[in-house]
């Protein structure tokens, strides 16, 4: 599904899915239950988790949901992949 079609379908803007997207607006609870319903996500998907290793940051949770979203369009095979390029990049970051 396109950031269009999304849009289009929770009736807001582009621009404002972008804005969320990189979180630079916050949506209203009524945009997120949209979005859920949507894209068929849990509604808790959309909050920080406030016992992860990195919880608070408004741009860290932007992009977990664009990854999301991304994830989501994968066949399962590509995603297999995507998993493990993820890992190795984690695995590499806790070396340095």
């Amino acid at each position: 599904m396109t950031q269009e079609q999304l849009a289009e379908r929770i009736d807001r803007t582009v621009e404002a899915l972008s804005n969320i997207e990189r979180g630079v607006s916050l949506p209203r609870i009524e945009t997120l239950e949209r979005l859920s319903l949507h894209l068929a996500l849990p509604l808790k998907d959309f909050f920080d988790d406030p016992d992860g290793p990195r919880a608070g940051s408004s741009r860290r949770a932007a992009l977990e949901l664009q990854l999301r979203l991304l994830l989501r369009e994968l066949s399962d095979k590509d995603l297999e992949i995507a998993v493990g390029q993820v890992a190795l990049l984690s695995k590499a970051r806790q070396r340095a």
